[in-house]
Order: structure tokens, then C-alpha cells, then sequence
């Protein structure tokens, strides 16, 4: 893309076609709005996810302790000082 110059014959200065710092500033805004607005929402539903696994694992374990007291009987009793 070629620039074109445009000269001004009163003060002798070059003028080159492009973006200025305004628009260049509006445009960055305009991206950085949007993800500031969805970056809580975003964390939120990590947050809900972590959760979610940490209760499947600890079912999970228990599921598992159940299984291995059916099995080998009374695991938990002797635990507790029956």
C-alpha cells in the first residue's frame, strides 16, 4: 500500500495518510472493554468447574472406602476403637 503525501503549500509540512494516536487508543479500548466484561465471568466458571471435580473426587474416595469396607469387612470399625 503506497502512502500518498499531501503537501501544504502555506507551511511546507508532509501529511502521510494513517492512524493517529486517538484513533489507535479508541481502537484498543474497544478490544480491551469486552474482555475486561467477560474476564470475571470466565474465572467464575473455572471456579465452578475446580468445585465440581473436588466434589467428584471426594465421592469418589468415598465410594471407594465403602467398597473396600464391604470387601475386607469392618475396616472403619477397627479405625474407630470398636
Amino acid at each position: 500500500m503506497k502512502h500518498r503525501l499531501r503537501f501544504n503549500s502555506a507551511s511546507r509540512q508532509v501529511f502521510r495518510r494513517g492512524f493517529t494516536i486517538i484513533e489507535l487508543l479508541i481502537a484498543i479500548s474497544v478490544i480491551t472493554v469486552p474482555i475486561a466484561l467477560l474476564l470475571p465471568a470466565v474465572q467464575q466458571v473455572r471456579e465452578s468447574s475446580r468445585r465440581i471435580t473436588c466434589q467428584n473426587h471426594i465421592r469418589q474416595l468415598g465410594l471407594a472406602c465403602e467398597q473396600t469396607d464391604e470387601l475386607q469387612g469392618c475396616v472403619w470399625g477397627e479405625l474407630g476403637g470398636r
